[in-house]
């Protein structure tokens, strides 16, 4: 290849990655802090409870106490940044499904948007109608007693892990 040749070529490939890697900078203009973030009128704030499961399936009560979960009150909206970690689901049920294997569940309909390689972004939709979220709260039992919470399901390669959020079922009930 002749030197003009070489110059074109080069020319070419630096046209091309110009106009390639402005779209991928949008896409990764930010940083997000590896973690579970759910949203919160204080803002974000990190998920640090969550349950593992048993061989058979069955969820092990978390190390921390269930009274510490980050509380929500309706919009349920989380990131989740956890690296070779996939979302899997997220349901709703009460602390009697530490002790009872058949307590209440309820599947959740979620919208997702992921935002980087590891990163997801999920709204509960049921959540957003207070109508549908008050339905699904007293189909699982929720009461002063008996706490609802949202469990979002993470999963890698076989382990999984369902991270923990509180259902603030007073300001829930009056929405």
């Amino acid at each position: 290849m002749t030197p003009s040749g070489r110059t074109r070529r080069s020319v070419l490939l630096a046209v091309l990655v110009l106009a390639i890697k402005p779209a991928a900078a949008r896409a990764q203009d930010f940083d997000l802090v590896p973690g579970m973030f759910v949203g919160t009128p204080d803002g974000p704030q990190e998920l640090a409870i969550y349950t593992e499961r048993t061989l058979i399936g069955r969820l092990k009560p978390p190390r921390m106490a269930l009274d510490d979960a980050q509380m929500v009150a309706g919009d349920v909206r989380v990131l989740c940044n956890l690296p070779l970690f996939r979302l899997r689901s997220i349901w709703l049920s009460t602390r009697r499904v530490f002790e009872d294997d058949s307590a209440e569940r309820r599947p959740l309909r979620v919208a997702r948007r992921r935002l980087t390689v590891t990163a997801v972004f999920a709204q509960v939709v049921d959540s957003t109608d207070p109508v549908r979220w008050r339905k699904l709260l007293e189909a699982v039992g929720a009461s002063a007693d008996n706490p609802a919470y949202v469990f979002v399901t993470m999963e890698n390669d076989g382990q999984v892990r369902d991270f923990v959020v509180g259902v603030d079922l007073a300001a829930a009930l009056a929405r």
